[in-house]
């Protein structure tokens, strides 16, 4: 039976961006990251759920820190995310024996436009399916945004199984019948999916 494997992307196929994303940026507005941590944290809902623009986002940031010049005019938050992106091969590695193993593979992630950007230039192939909050205006650990996966990949919940690295999105996912796995590790991941690795 073919069932669909649905993936976070930050701190599941990526290593967790936000830490090295803020100092990155903190380093060109030349700030503390503890300053461009508070700047950001007033945008980054807007960010994610698709309802502020990058460029606007990045002004608000700039004002908050009272930074002007060239550095405020040009969003430097896009260039920053692909400096610190960095994939985790042994998820990868998982997901192309899944995918061997003729199961959908989705991707389901909280995260803003500069980010699809970078992923979009990547031009991965191994999902069936990608969606991200900025685009459908809704996050988890809302039940819509996981209803949204199930149905783009066409399979019920009971034939789902959802890995994060936050556990109350997996919780949630749970309440409506997706088979939850709390990410640790690519190695703990694979285990709990060992079954699906097995020839059908």
């Amino acid at each position: 039976m073919m069932n669909a494997v649905i993936f976070d992307w930050g701190g599941v196929i990526i290593d967790d961006p936000r830490n090295e994303l803020v100092k990155e940026c903190a380093t060109y507005l030349e700030v503390s990251p503890e300053a461009f941590a508070q700047a950001y944290a007033k945008v980054d809902t807007g960010l994610m759920l698709g309802r502020l623009p990058i460029e606007g986002a990045w002004y608000l940031v700039c004002q908050s820190l009272s930074i002007e010049g060239v550095r405020s005019k040009k969003p430097y938050l896009g260039e920053a995310f692909a400096k610190v992106y960095q994939e985790k091969q042994e998820t990868l590695d998982l997901i192309a024996e899944l995918r061997r193993a003729q199961h959908k593979i989705g991707l389901l992630s909280n995260t803003e436009m500069y980010a699809i950007q970078n992923f979009d230039q990547r031009r991965y192939t191994m999902f069936d399916a990608a969606i991200f909050s900025c685009v459908e205006g809704i996050a988890k650990p809302n039940e819509a945004i996981y209803r949204i996966a199930l149905d783009r990949l066409h399979v019920a919940p009971s034939n789902a199984y959802f890995i994060d690295n936050h556990l109350p999105h997996v919780e949630a996912a749970q309440k409506i019948g997706i088979h939850g796995i709390h990410f640790i590790s690519p190695e703990q991941v694979r285990q709990e999916l060992s079954d699906l690795l097995q020839p059908q």
